[in-house]
């Protein structure tokens, strides 16, 4: 069984034996997520944004994890070093690790949360404090 029947199966269950509304889906971004919620009418294209499909009488908005999706963010930019901003100007993963290298060497840090584990995530790369500074 495929995505979207599988979801639209769930969505009946849910409402009609246990009489629970589904008001919202979070996931990954995922490829057959996408399929799936491109099947059901979203769309993800930036011309024509659409992030809700119809479910019987109801609508159902579709959420991407925004904590999976700065994570995602966080690993390209750390694997492809630089990044551009919308007034191409480049961004350097090398300042943060600059930053880094001048907090350990002065022993304080300027007043944010940076230390050698957001430099060096790979080994806890599913930690979400660590692609956003958290504490």
């Amino acid at each position: 069984m495929n995505h979207n029947k599988l979801l639209k199966s769930a969505l009946y269950l849910l409402k009609e034996t246990r009489r629970v509304e589904v008001v919202s889906l979070k996931f990954d971004d995922h490829k057959s997520n996408i399929a799936m919620c491109e099947i059901l009418g979203c769309s993800f294209d930036p011309d024509n944004f659409k992030t809700s499909f119809t479910y019987e009488d109801y609508t159902i908005p579709v959420v991407l994890d925004p904590c999976h999706l700065i994570k995602l963010v966080r690993n390209a930019f750390e694997a492809y070093r630089e990044f551009k901003d919308l007034d191409g100007n480049f961004i350097s993963w090398n300042l943060i690790e600059q930053l880094h290298f001048i907090h350990e060497k002065e022993g304080f840090h300027h007043s944010n949360k940076l230390t050698k584990e957001h430099i060096h995530f790979n080994n806890k790369i599913m930690r979400v404090k660590l692609a956003t500074l958290g504490g």
